[in-house]
């Protein structure tokens, strides 16, 4: 009976030990798999804009460049681990802007490196933003969705690692700078030349004149530029020279027109292979030169010039400038001019008042003003 009983005990024992082994091997393999599937859930990481007094700001009513506005990141390691990460702007317009920030190791234009993050620690910073866009710019640019995102690797209790890839995406527009009634138009205009020159067999007075245009700074790409030109009247012959397109179309490109003694000139920042120019910090030079009779009395005379700049946001928002520069001393900046016939006009065809039609070419050397 003894015999029975105890025989009896050990398989009993044999049976909860053999349970048992298994039950700590099971929470083994748990506690393992639950160490190694830590990765996103056990980061938080969050991105937004907000004012100077720290409230979000759902929409960016200002230029994101304007020091009232930035971006507010959180990183945050939850439970157990560490992270080495960074934070990305994946945006070709814009860059941080260089400042001193407490956890953070190093900032670039669009990379911000962190120092490590243990566990249940965060980091919380405000950083500016300003725009950094290239001479050619996509078009998309303007709606494209923008990305911060957090990459790095994260280290769990048991030292496995597992590589973070987090994105956000955020608001962010290329807005223009320029407020509601702001002057934002460069316009100058100066008479670099004005004397008598022989042209052919016959002396005429030339006048030149410099015109630049563009707007302050180069705040926001120009999609057109307009100017029109108004002269004294009793001009034989009015020629435009691009000396540089830079602030509109980079590409020394303009069209002009003349009807009487109003030219029109007009400068296109026009698509090609689906980008456009963006000239920072320049401005459209080009020269404009009228002919008129010897004797056309010129002194104290306005000649009026008036832009028209549209930029390339979804308003279609345009400035424009007016000024007039008066024609006073004799000036001499031309090296020469000279107008060459290259079809022959026959007398008895004018005489009979019949329409030919013929070329010519106007030579043109100016030298650049003194001042």
């Amino acid at each position: 009976m003894k015999e029975k009983v105890l025989k009896t005990l050990i398989v009993i024992w044999m049976i909860v030990s053999i349970t048992i082994a298994h039950v700590i091997v099971l929470a083994s393999d748990i506690v393992s798999y639950a160490f190694q599937d830590v990765g996103k859930e056990n980061i938080e990481f969050s991105g937004y804009f907000v004012n100077e007094q720290g409230e979000e700001l759902s929409s960016i009513e200002k230029p994101i460049n304007s020091e009232d506005v930035k971006l507010a990141i959180k990183v945050r390691v939850k439970e157990q681990g560490y992270l080495n990460g960074k934070i990305e702007l994946k945006n070709e317009s814009f860059k941080f802007k260089q400042e001193e920030i407490e956890g953070v190791e190093e900032i670039k234009d669009r990379e911000i490196t962190l120092k490590q993050i243990n566990a249940q620690q965060s980091i919380e910073f405000k950083i500016g933003l300003e725009i950094d866009v290239p001479n050619s710019i996509d078009t998309n640019q303007f709606n494209k969705d923008n990305l911060i995102a957090l990459k790095g690797t994260y280290t769990t209790a048991n030292q496995s690692q597992k590589e973070i890839n987090m994105e956000q995406n955020l608001p962010i527009t290329l807005t223009s700078p320029y407020q509601e009634g702001e002057e934002a138009s460069i316009l100058d205009a100066q008479i670099i030349t004005n004397k008598i020159y022989k042209i052919g067999e016959q002396n005429k007075r030339i006048v030149q004149m410099q015109i630049k245009s563009g707007l302050q700074a180069n705040g926001y790409p120009i999609k057109q530029t307009d100017l029109e030109i108004e002269a004294p009247e009793g001009m034989e012959e009015a020629t435009v020279l691009a000396r540089g397109t830079e602030a509109t179309n980079g590409r020394n490109e303009l069209q002009s027109q003349r009807e009487e003694n109003r030219l029109q000139i007009q400068i296109a920042n026009q698509e090609k292979d689906g980008k456009i120019n963006y000239g920072k910090q320049k401005v459209d030079t080009m020269i404009v030169t009228y002919v008129y009779e010897e004797g056309k009395e010129l002194a104290n005379t306005e000649i009026k010039v008036k832009n028209r700049i549209q930029i390339y946001d979804q308003q279609g928002t345009t400035f424009e400038k007016e000024i007039s520069t008066k024609v006073e001393e004799e000036k001499e900046e031309i090296i020469a001019y000279n107008i060459v016939n290259q079809a022959e006009l026959y007398k008895g065809r004018l005489y009979a008042d019949e329409e030919q039609s013929y070329r010519s070419m106007s030579k043109i050397d100016i030298r650049y003003p003194r001042n």
